[in-house]
């Protein structure tokens, strides 16, 4: 059974103004690692690089030519073991008179099979590269696989994110990695752009009108995300990402049909954004943010595991010379402490800790559990289980 240390402890943070995060990155499949301990890379570095089997393609020789699929073998111009370029001559066909069909090749690749008329070709192998992420310095090696990497930076976890990373080659997305300001890249729901605070308050929807061509390459932030034009929007042109305390359900799809970065710091539904998050957020406008779309939680306050940096995040990372890369051990819950629901029928929720029993108390449903009693915006004291709530300051 968890102590009461160990759970309180375990708690992890939701919200931080600065705090040392270490990222690990790794490869589908074993490759190359082209860093070494100590080295220190930016967020759009390529960190290790992995194979990937070339595609297999079928190409209809019978049908190109007319031909029957026995007849086949006494056109081809090409054999089995045989390395082709795009361009080649696979057959060739002499019909009565002068007239000539030939089939060239539209793919190179190595010949590995001819069966019933159809000519298989094995493309060659392609690289697929793994970019840092986050800037920092390399902590870790893991031999053919990956690095991890420490970072220093403001946090913001979400509850929902779309977008998954699949290893995308961030070097070729028009993103230097020299510089931050003014800096952006978006490729396989890992994005980066200047972060731009839409609206006013943390209540407030971001509507379609506001998105435009002056967002290209940026992450919006607004207080919810209700109408499917404001994707559609950022999709033409070319928005980085988007940042809000909760979302229409209806649009989940869109999100992902779209490839959208887009993360959720409340949860679904018409929630506004925690103030202490928002406050961050306007706190850092101008800034560059990197937004982490990767699933984790259900959207319905469900948090997901962001010790292992797996879920949902915005990191606006500290200019390269602030980075301390000290780890802190993680901060016991205590009194007077921000915390944010995260189950109904308060998800969303922002309340302050009130008292911290040493010994498991009855929830609301009879079962026992670790937990704190908080106080919410309206008076009512009520008790919460740990996993139910999220440390905010």
């Amino acid at each position: 059974m968890m102590t009461v240390a160990a759970a309180l402890a375990a708690h992890t943070p939701r919200l931080a103004s600065s705090v040392d995060l270490v990222r690990r990155r790794l490869l589908q499949r074993t490759g190359d690692v082209l860093v070494h301990v100590g080295d220190r890379v930016d967020a759009s570095d390529v960190v290790a690089r992995e194979m990937l089997p070339g595609r297999l393609r079928v190409i209809d020789v019978a049908k190109e030519l007319g031909v029957s699929p026995g007849a086949v073998a006494r056109y081809l111009r090409v054999q089995e073991g045989e390395t082709i370029t795009g361009g080649t001559e696979l057959a060739t066909v002499r019909r009565l008179g002068l007239r000539v069909k030939q089939l060239l090749s539209p793919v190179e690749g190595l010949v590995i099979g001819i069966r019933n008329g159809l000519l298989f070709v094995r493309q060659e192998p392609r690289p697929r590269d793994l970019a840092a992420y986050v800037p920092g310095e390399v902590l870790e090696v893991f031999p053919h696989r990956g690095v991890s990497i420490g970072t220093t930076g403001a946090f913001v976890g979400g509850i929902w994110g779309c977008g998954s990373d699949h290893g995308a080659d961030y070097s070729a997305a028009g993103y230097s990695g020299a510089e931050y300001s003014g800096a952006g890249y978006s490729s396989a729901g890992y994005s980066a752009g200047v972060l731009v605070v839409t609206v006013d308050h943390p209540q407030a929807p971001l509507t379609w009108q506001q998105v435009g061509i002056r967002y290209r390459g940026t992450v919006l932030v607004g207080g919810t995300l209700q109408d499917p034009r404001v994707l559609y929007r950022a999709r033409q042109f070319r928005v980085h990402g988007i940042v809000a305390g909760s979302m229409h359900p209806g649009l989940r799809p869109v999100c992902e049909r779209l490839g959208m970065t887009v993360i959720i710091t409340e949860g679904m539904g018409q929630i506004p954004m925690a103030e202490p998050v928002f406050d961050l957020l306007r706190s850092l406008h101008g800034h560059t943010a990197l937004l982490g779309g990767a699933p984790g939680g259900d959207g319905l306050g469900a948090a997901p595991d962001l010790g292992s940096g797996t879920g949902p995040e915005v990191i606006i990372p500290q200019p390269r010379g602030r980075q301390t890369l000290v780890r802190e051990a993680p901060r016991a819950l205590e009194v007077g402490m921000v915390v944010r629901l995260t189950r109904p029928p308060h998800v969303g929720t922002v309340a302050r800790v009130e008292a911290v029993p040493v010994t498991p108390q009855l929830t609301a449903v009879g079962i026992p559990a670790m937990g704190a009693t908080v106080r919410l915006s309206n008076g009512q004291r009520v008790f919460v289980p740990l996993v139910n709530l999220e440390v905010l300051i």
